[in-house]
């Protein structure tokens, strides 16, 4: 199989950001993960090199941001401040239809999402949300921008109203 990053040579900076968020992985069996896999099809590469230079939102992970897309959905907002009294903020938010995409990192290390103090604080914040009307959906920086995460939230969005898919 040919390299997915040829369809990004010649622009350097994307190659090197695509590198920085998507490092070797390590053979995870449970997840179907072979070591130096790539993430991405070369298809998903090119809708990348689309949409990546955009500057509507530059924070959104440009892979995830093309899956979107691709899929039919509207861009989400970034770091949403959904409660009126606490700092909570949600990673991705798609406010009209309060669904909400919480990307949990440190899983395998240890951070701070899972443990005690960080897990409770979490667990407010969610059971917060949830009364607030909200819809959180979660996942990992490993799982942002695949398949199975686009079809959750495709499938959260559709209940929630057509407002969410364009």
């Amino acid at each position: 199989m040919s390299d997915p990053l040829d369809y990004m040579k010649g622009d350097a900076k994307l190659e090197a950001r695509f590198r920085a968020s998507n490092p070797p992985r390590r053979h995870r069996p449970s997840m179907g993960v072979v070591e130096g896999e790539a993430r991405a099809t070369p298809a998903r590469l090119d809708a990348v090199l689309r949409v990546a230079k955009r500057a509507d939102a530059p924070e959104i992970h440009p892979l995830f941001r093309a899956m979107l897309l691709d899929a039919g959905l509207t861009i989400p907002e970034r770091e949403f401040k959904f409660h009126p009294n606490r700092k909570w903020r949600f990673d991705y938010s798609w406010v009209e239809q309060k669904v909400a995409l919480e990307v949990e990192g440190g899983v395998w290390t240890g951070g701070r999402h899972t443990r005690g103090s960080g897990f409770m604080g979490d667990m407010s914040k969610y059971n917060e949300a949830t009364c607030a009307g909200w819809r959180v959906l979660r996942c990992t920086p490993d799982t942002l921008a695949t398949e199975a995460t686009i079809g959750m939230i495709w499938a959260c969005m559709g209940s929630a109203g057509e407002g969410g898919a364009k």
